[in-house]
C-alpha cells in the first residue's frame, strides 16, 4: 500500500528559517529535510507571520514524516526539538 506524504509548506519551512539562521535545509526526493546544531525551534508567531493566518503548534503534526531529537519544549507558542551531539 502506497501512502501519500504532504511536503511541509514553503511558508512554514521559511517560517522555521526565520528563527534558526544555522538551519541547513535540504531537498531529497518527496520530502524536505531541516537540520542545525543542537536544536530547531518553531515559534507560532512566525509561522502565523508567513501563513498569513492563525497556525496552532499541533498542526507541525501533520507537516512532519520523521524527525530526530527530542521535543523539549511544545506548548502554544513555541516547539523545540533538542538533540545531544
Amino acid at each position: 500500500m502506497h501512502q501519500l506524504v504532504e511536503a511541509p509548506p514553503l511558508q512554514l519551512v521559511a517560517a522555521i528559517r526565520a528563527d534558526n539562521p544555522e538551519l541547513t535545509v535540504r531537498h531529497p526526493p518527496g520530502l524536505v529535510k531541516l537540520q542545525a546544531a543542537g536544536q530547531i525551534v518553531i515559534n507560532r508567531e512566525t509561522v502565523e507571520r508567513q501563513l498569513g493566518r492563525d497556525w496552532e503548534t499541533g498542526e507541525f503534526q501533520l507537516a512532519i514524516v520523521s524527525y530526530a531529537g527530542n521535543f523539549s519544549q511544545w506548548d502554544d507558542d513555541r516547539i523545540i526539538v533538542k538533540w545531544e551531539h
